[in-house]
Parts: structure tokens; sequence; C-alpha cells
């Protein structure tokens, strides 16, 4: 049965939907800013200054090497260091050493310039702990390291903290033009994916776990 809208039953349940359509319209703004803001949150980048060395993590290589390539050429870096990884090859999402190797040089890197680390990395952490050895053998003053932007914030919490007590600068670079941002992330499932990973990891690493 239809509810006659001039009854005061009817008028109640306008009111009601009225009501309901407003709280509505402003949760779903609220609701965009809120996954705005942790997109932001997780997209850090550090100013751009010169350093002795640019550190590529591991994972989506072609993308962070173009971008290093960016930075060498516009001066801020003479070096390359790629992590060794040679036990992801077979079964990761990196590129074995060999072939991040080759990657670099046909983007147009020097052969001259690129370093790779000794020890075998296989998480954000042993990465970390890599470019901190060669940086300490070479000793380099400072750091820039690339990936991509939704990995910086952990990667900057995580190198700083390894970093720390070495007197040596590190800052943090995301990939630019990357297909994450901040304002539509969660419009993809790869963007909800890598959120969600990264959220977690930092949900351990904030309370002392490993978070790698």
């Amino acid at each position: 049965m239809n509810q006659d809208m001039s009854t005061p039953a009817g008028k109640s349940c306008l009111a009601k939907l009225m009501i309901g359509l407003i709280v509505l319209t402003c949760l779903v703004p609220l609701a965009g800013l809120g996954l705005w803001g942790i997109g932001g949150m997780l997209i850090v980048a550090d100013p751009l200054e010169k350093a002795d060395v640019v550190a590529v993590l591991s994972g989506n290589e072609k993308d962070r090497l173009a971008e290093t390539l960016r930075i060498l050429r516009e001066g801020y870096a003479p070096l390359v260091l790629l992590t060794e990884t040679e036990d992801l090859a077979g079964g990761g999402s990196s590129m074995s050493t060999i072939d991040k190797v080759v990657t670099a040089r046909n983007l147009g890197i020097a052969s001259e310039a690129i370093l790779v680390t000794k020890r075998t990395a296989t998480s954000t952490r042993d990465e970390g702990l890599a470019v901190l050895e060669v940086a300490q053998q070479r000793q380099f003053d400072s750091v820039i390291v690339v990936t991509d932007p939704y990995h910086c914030l952990r990667t900057r919490m995580l190198f700083r903290s390894i970093f720390r007590g070495s007197g040596i600068d590190v800052s943090v670079r995301p990939v630019r033009d990357h297909w994450y941002r901040s304002y539509n992330w969660w419009l993809s499932a790869e963007g909800r994916r890598a959120t969600l990973s990264e959220m977690t990891k930092l949900f351990f690493f904030m309370l002392g776990l490993r978070g790698d």
C-alpha cells in the first residue's frame, strides 16, 4: 500500500528519507577523502638533493630504473646501486640481477655507473641492510632510494631505522608518472591490493614487529 505523504505518518517517513539522503550525501565525500588521505599518507617524496648513489629497490624495476635514469640525468647522483635478488628470479616479482643490469644498460645507464649489493635480499629490510653495507664500504655520505609511490612511507621508515647512527643521509623518491595515485587507488584491484599490503606491513612495523 502506498504511504500518503500528507498524513503525519507519511510526513515522518518523508523526513526520515530526507535525513537518510543527507547523511549519505555527507558520508560519500568523507569516505572519499579518507581513502585519498590513506593514499597520500603512503606517498612520500623527500626533496631531491645531490647524493653519492641512487639505490633501486627490487620489483617493478623498469619503471624504477627509468626514474633513476631521470635522477642521474638531472645531476643528483653519479652511481646506481641494484640489490642482489637472484633467489627471486624463478618465483618472485623481481627481475634477476642480470636482467636488472641489462635493463639498466638498455635504458641508457652506463655500465661503469652500475653497482650491485653483495648480500642477497628477499625483503625491503634486507635491501636496506645490503645498501647500508655497500654505502659504508664505499664511504658514501648520502643515498637516494627509488621505489613505487605506495611503498615510499614504509621504505623511508625502514631505511632510516637501519641507517640510524651511520652518518649516512637517506632520502626516498617515488617513481614519477606512476599508475598509483592517492586520489583513485581504490578504483583498481591492483591499487587496493598494494594499499592493503602496505597498510598491513606498516601496522606490524608500528607494533615493533618486522613489517618487511
